[in-house]
């Protein structure tokens, strides 16, 4: 269980999130969404954000609570090595 701190960027209608791990940072996951909408419906779903939360607009972070890599995986997240 670790928290994240999530980045997003919006390209109507679609919207992308980087979920960068606060301790380790090693960890960089990346999500593609239709549409701000579906992503709020997946991190609700899987306790990335509370449920009455709402996205922030472009950029961020946006801290996650304690949450397992199996969440993000669930939400949609792809794991992609942190280069450099």
């Amino acid at each position: 269980m670790r928290q994240y701190d999530l980045w997003f960027g919006y390209q109507e209608p679609k919207c992308v999130v980087k979920a960068n791990a606060v301790s380790p940072p090693e960890y960089d996951w990346v999500a593609r969404y239709t549409s701000k909408e579906a992503a709020e419906v997946a991190f609700k779903r899987e306790g990335l954000i509370p449920t009455d939360g709402i996205l922030p607009p472009d950029g961020g972070p946006l801290r996650t609570p304690l949450v397992s890599d199996q969440s993000l995986l669930q939400a949609g997240f792809i794991y992609t090595p942190r280069v450099g």
